[in-house]
């Protein structure tokens, strides 16, 4: 039953990742090579640090765009603390937005697999619009609260 049910997920998400990329200016899939997507030149490559025995020291992301592949380094997680099993920090997040600028200023973002919200927190903090999609309910209200938390200007 548990084959079955991932073998669907895999299907849905495949047929997602279609239309999303034939509808887009620029399209960048983390994880792309669990997919079967068109050849790719300009991978991104995130280089995680610090090293970890039990987990990828890199990933990378297939994307529409026809330049060099580019390489960002920066921390899995910061503060130590993950809220999703494949969470991806802000930076990078920030770091693929303004890859898709080089070749077209992407006005909307969106993320079919928003997961806890990094995509739309790095939108927003460049001034973007952004929509999210999540099938579990769970990450939508981190992802919620992730992005309702502002700092006020004390002119301290």
């Amino acid at each position: 039953m548990y084959k079955d049910a991932k073998r669907w997920d895999n299907i849905i998400e495949q047929s997602l990742l279609e239309s999303v990329i034939s509808n887009a200016n620029e399209a960048i899939v983390w994880g792309g090579n669990y997919y079967a997507l068109p050849p790719c030149r300009g991978f991104l490559l995130w280089i995680k640090v610090p090293p970890m025995n039990t987990m990828a020291d890199a990933e990378y992301a297939w994307t529409s765009f026809d330049f060099p592949s580019k390489a960002f380094t920066t921390h899995r997680h910061r503060d130590g603390k993950r809220t999703h099993p494949t969470t991806k920090p802000t930076t990078l997040m920030s770091f693929c937005i303004q890859e898709c600028d080089r070749h077209n200023s992407a006005q909307t973002i969106l993320d079919p697999f928003m997961g806890s919200g990094t995509t739309l927190l790095a939108a927003k903090d460049l001034g973007r619009k952004a929509v999210g999609i999540e099938i579990e309910e769970k990450y939508c209200e981190i992802a919620a609260n992730r992005l309702s938390q502002e700092v006020m200007d004390l002119g301290v």
